[in-house]
């Protein structure tokens, strides 16, 4: 890492919470989202069964990054909001591309960002390929000290054999 200073792995944690006025593309559709950082990496939401033009998935994703991740200005998270249709095919409904820049404040330290655990939450313009406006999506995002488990590991919650009821 530049400088020589070797610090901590951290977490980026999005959470995709919702969009509100998507185009109906379809009578049933069922939204999701696609998210990245890497195209080689996406993740997705369940579609939402119910929402239509008004998607709720209140799902968590956590990507591994660096502080050169964080300071970089060409950094960029790749959100797509896609659709199902009855029939089952696939819809592009639009997207967003949020620069990891604007996800603190301006002023935001290097150190102050490693810190930045607590969640902020964003609302973000939904465009089309063609950049018109198509909705807004509801996104949280922290980071996360990538040392820690929040949760335990499914094999710390399996008894050791010495533990086994006989």
């Amino acid at each position: 890492m530049p400088g020589g200073h070797a610090f901590a792995p951290l977490l980026l944690e999005l959470n995709l919470l919702s969009a509100r006025d998507l185009a109906a593309v379809s009578k049933s559709m069922k939204a999701f989202a696609v998210v990245w950082i890497n195209p080689s990496r996406k993740l997705k939401t369940r579609p939402d069964q119910t929402g239509q033009t008004n998607p709720k998935w209140n799902e968590k994703f956590a990507f591994r990054v660096d502080d050169d991740f964080l300071d970089g200005e060409s950094f960029t998270i790749t959100i797509e909001i896609r659709a199902t249709t009855r029939r089952g095919s696939v819809v592009m409904v639009g997207s967003v591309g949020v620069p990891v820049s604007s996800l603190f404040p301006p002023s935001t330290s290097p150190s102050q960002k490693r810190r930045f655990s607590k969640t902020r939450f964003l609302t973000l313009q939904i465009r089309r390929s063609s950049g018109r406006p198509q909705g807004v999506l509801d996104i949280g995002v922290a980071i996360l000290d990538g040392t820690r488990r929040s949760m335990p590991l499914s094999s710390d919650l399996a008894p050791r054999d010495s533990e086994t009821p006989t």
